[in-house]
Parts: C-alpha cells; sequence; structure tokens
C-alpha cells in the first residue's frame, strides 16, 4: 500500500509536466501491476497473523520517543528565533 501510494504520488507528481512522456512499454506495466499485486496480497496474509496497524504505530512511538531529545532541540532552536526568548538546550 506505501509503495502503490508512492507511485500514485509520483504518477500524480509527472502528470503536471506540461509536456507528454512517453507511454511505458505494456509489458513493464504488466510487470509493474504483477509486483504491486503480489505486494498487496503479500501484506494482506501477513495481516492475518500479526497487527501491522498496532505494530506500525508502536514502530512510530518508539521513533518518536528515541529522537525526543533531538526534537525538543530543534523545538528550542525555532523558538531562539524570536529575539526575547533565550531558553537553553537540552544536553
Amino acid at each position: 500500500m506505501i509503495i502503490e501510494g508512492l507511485f500514485n504520488l509520483l504518477s500524480g507528481i509527472v502528470s503536471l509536466i506540461p509536456f507528454d512522456l512517453p507511454q511505458l512499454p505494456g509489458k513493464f506495466q504488466t510487470l509493474l501491476t504483477f509486483i504491486l499485486d503480489n505486494i498487496k496480497n503479500s501484506i494482506g496474509y501477513l495481516n492475518l497473523f500479526i497487527d501491522l496497524k498496532f505494530w506500525l504505530l508502536c514502530a512510530c512511538a518508539m521513533t518518536i520517543i528515541i529522537n525526543v531529545k533531538r526534537i525538543y532541540n530543534t523545538f528550542i532552536w525555532l523558538l531562539n528565533f524570536i529575539p526575547s526568548v533565550n531558553i537553553p538546550f537540552w544536553k
């Protein structure tokens, strides 16, 4: 689904180009459709055994927890652009 979304995003960006690009060969389009369908089916089978939404949420939460110091320092760096604010960084 993520790969398909990226391809859709890429095709949307390419559609903004004012001139026409050459069409993909039929065999390449068939192969791309075959690969994306197999990935979608594999993720469906994997979802039968583990809850992918839960594990993706856990991965996002762990990424935020691990990088909380960097997130805080970036936020403080942006706040320090205001002349009257002088907040020290987390060392």
